[in-house]
């Protein structure tokens, strides 16, 4: 029996959700001996023209190109562990969509309709490139006048939009606040994000969260849980999170997809560093680290967002 299930991958720009798209493919193609919750179930590999170039990229090293529109959507046919197929539908959502909902107030019509439809969420934060606030008494002023309590007198007028490309000067809503946006610690936009899908316009009746922290080989000698690491580092969002009012229900993995620096054929040259990464093994280059799980299983956060 196959039944489809949509899952968004969201979070802000450079947070390393394309790099894990490329890496899943790998996984899923070729580590096909290694165990994983998920297993893919069509090879007609010529019909994944997106995804296969999302992986070559990754093969050879290059940085991914930012994803600019809500338009990519990549659809994969997979085992489930009780033997049945899941329709899996993953639009490759672009990172400036997701910070436009926090600085804008606005969604374009194809992202709207993919997040009241999903079935799970992943939610991919950088650890290496976290905006935090200077001090704690910075935090305290940003989340009083724009975190949980603001947001939600004005969920419901976010601004959906398929033609509109929004810019820095937007203030359609007449209450943006009066600071800059993009000076908000992550933490914030990350809690005002979940918050506009829990409770806004673009909610949908799954609460289900796998929260994704890339670049996980930077800490991997670090001794700390992807728990921990949440707690730690992102205070504001791990809070409200565990708050038994907002219905979220939360896995955090650590996720390393591609085991260090890429780089920019248009830009420089490849240097030692990235040939050492290179050097690496597939399969060694490629980790998630969670309370049930410690391997290259990239398929897990998305078998535990859709399997019930």
């Amino acid at each position: 029996m196959t039944r489809s299930s949509s899952i968004v991958i969201c979070g802000l720009p450079e947070s390393g959700k394309t790099t894990y798209l490329a890496a899943l493919w790998h996984v899923l193609t070729v580590l096909t001996d290694e165990p994983c919750k998920l297993k893919l179930a069509s090879k007609k590999y010529d019909e994944y023209t997106y995804i296969n170039k999302l992986h070559d990229a990754w093969l050879q090293g290059h940085r991914q190109l930012r994803t600019r529109s809500s338009t990519e959507k990549i659809g994969l046919n997979l085992t489930l562990p009780s033997g049945g197929i899941i329709e899996l539908i993953v639009p490759d959502v672009a990172g400036e969509d997701f910070k436009s909902l926090w600085s804008e107030r606005h969604c374009t019509r194809d992202l709207a309709k993919s997040l009241q439809a999903r079935e799970g969420l992943l939610l991919f934060i950088n650890i290496d490139t976290l905006n935090k606030p200077r001090d704690a008494t910075v935090a305290a002023k940003v989340h009083t006048r724009i975190g949980v309590a603001a947001t939600k007198a004005v969920q419901d007028s976010i601004e959906v939009d398929a033609d509109r490309i929004p810019d820095e000067n937007n203030t359609a809503m007449g209450s943006r606040p009066s600071f800059v946006a993009d000076d908000a610690a992550d933490d914030t936009k990350l809690v005002d994000l979940l918050h506009t899908l829990a409770r806004g316009a673009l909610r949908s009746p799954n609460r289900r969260i796998a929260i994704i922290l890339s670049a996980w080989d930077l800490l991997a000698d670090d001794g700390r849980t992807p728990d921990v690491v949440l707690r730690d580092e992102l205070p504001l969002l791990n809070g409200y999170l565990h708050k038994s009012d907002n219905g979220w229900e939360t896995e955090v993995f650590g996720v390393s997809a591609q085991g260090g620096d890429f780089y920019d054929p248009d830009k420089e040259e490849r240097s030692a560093e990235h040939e050492a990464v290179l050097a690496i093994p597939e399969q060694s280059r490629i980790r998630v680290v969670g309370n049930q799980v410690n391997s290259c299983d990239l398929t897990a956060p998305i078998a535990w967002v859709t399997t019930p």
